[in-house]
């Protein structure tokens, strides 16, 4: 009997270990411009056989210009990714005429909020007010993406 469990536990393991991967999905990151490697305690150190971001760049190349600012809206070039002031009255600006001929803004998920962050800067929110954004603040933002562990941010 205690083999039989044995062989449910693990396969019941297994089966959970296999259906987080049939959900996951595959996503094209931008490049992070990570340039620099650090230790476990934070010191810079050289990136060569770190193996760290700093030291492979990967991910799919920014286009140059990054952002295209029209009037009040900015669109991230190369996507179709916009946003315009506070997202969190989307509803509002789908109720009417909408916005920069749009009627269907959303709240972005994790990976579009991440995308127009630029790591090789130390100040990421100053860096972005400096591309056509503005009032980006260094703080935790909303995005449509569920997290549970992380439920202790919302407020």
């Amino acid at each position: 009997m205690r083999k039989f469990r044995g062989v449910i536990l693990i396969a019941g393991s297994l089966f959970l270990m296999l259906s987080h991967a049939v959900f996951a999905g595959t996503v094209n990151l931008p490049r992070t411009g990570q340039a620099k490697c650090y230790t476990l305690d934070g010191a810079e150190i050289a990136c060569a056989g770190t193996g760290q971001d700093g030291e492979i760049q990967a991910g799919k190349a920014w286009p140059n210009p990054r952002f295209t600012v029209s009037g009040d809206c900015i669109t991230v070039s190369g996507n179709t990714i916009m946003w315009q002031e506070a997202l969190d009255y989307a509803a509002q600006l789908n109720s009417g005429a909408g916005l920069c001929g749009y009627t269907d803004w959303v709240l972005p998920n994790v990976n579009e909020l991440e995308s127009i962050v630029n790591v090789s800067e130390p100040d990421p929110a100053a860096w972005l007010n400096g591309q056509g954004f503005y009032n980006v603040q260094p703080d935790i933002y909303w995005t449509s993406t569920t997290d549970a562990d992380l439920s202790f941010f919302a407020r």
